[in-house]
């Protein structure tokens, strides 16, 4: 099999590279997920109280994966050059521009979660130290 034969304007080569970072991925999303999680915990709550921690960094775990997954995802996937099959231009949009579009809704969706999941986590530290004054 030649690596260096074209698919979809693209050698088989670039997305067997992007398949093993994808891969790559996806089998360290949990720990770099579980990294960003801890380091938002600490820079909220100061004290280490295991327990506690343990509950709420889970909250934070999943939709910092998901984002991560779709970052590395777009980023690798922007390395491709868009096949010329697909020029497609419907009502003076092609195809290419609709799926950019899409691709940064799906950004901005995936971060304002984040950014969600992060402050109910703030708010809910917040009153657990409230509640022990």
């Amino acid at each position: 099999m030649q690596l260096d034969q074209e698919f979809l304007s693209n050698p088989i080569r670039s997305y067997l590279y992007i398949l093993a970072i994808l891969i790559g991925t996806f089998i360290f999303k949990r720990f770099i997920s579980r990294f960003f999680a801890s380091l938002i915990y600490t820079w909220v709550d100061k004290k280490n109280h295991s327990d506690l921690r343990k509950s709420h960094v889970h909250r934070l775990v999943v939709p910092i994966e998901q984002f991560l997954l779709f970052l590395v995802a777009v980023i690798t996937l922007y390395e491709l050059k868009f096949p010329v099959l697909w020029d497609v231009h419907l009502f003076k949009v092609s195809l290419q521009q609709a799926i950019d579009s899409i691709v940064k809704l799906l950004f901005i969706i995936l971060l304002i979660r984040v950014f969600i999941r992060t402050l109910e986590f703030v708010a809910i530290i917040l009153e657990e130290k409230s509640k022990l004054t």
